[in-house]
C-alpha cells in the first residue's frame, strides 16, 4: 500500500505492480514509471492522486502485463446410449 508521506511513492507503487510478474511485464512497469516521473517533473499532474491514476491506467493498457486468458473448462459430453445401435 502507498504511504502518503513516502517521497518514493511511485517506486513503491511500481514495486507492487512488478511483484510476481514476468520479466517483460516488469520492464514495461519500469518504462511506465519513467514516463510518469517525466510527466510529473513537467508539471502535468495537479495532484498525487492524478499521478497514481495515470500510472495504473497505463499499467492496465500495457499488453505485456495482461493476465493470459484461461481456457474455459467444458464438461465432457455425455454419451447417448439410445443413439447407438445394438446388435443382437
Amino acid at each position: 500500500m502507498i504511504d502518503d508521506d513516502d517521497p518514493n511513492y511511485l517506486e513503491s507503487l511500481a514495486q507492487e505492480y512488478k511483484s510476481g510478474k514476468n520479466m517483460v511485464c516488469r520492464s514495461a512497469v519500469d518504462r511506465i514509471l519513467a514516463a510518469v516521473k517525466e510527466r510529473r517533473v513537467k508539471g502535468e499532474y495537479s495532484s498525487k492522486m492524478d499521478v497514481v491514476d495515470d500510472f495504473i491506467k497505463l499499467y492496465h493498457l500495457e499488453p505485456n502485463c495482461k493476465e493470459p486468458k484461461r481456457a474455459l473448462k467444458t464438461a465432457p459430453r455425455k454419451r447417448n446410449s439410445k443413439s447407438r445401435s445394438k446388435t443382437i
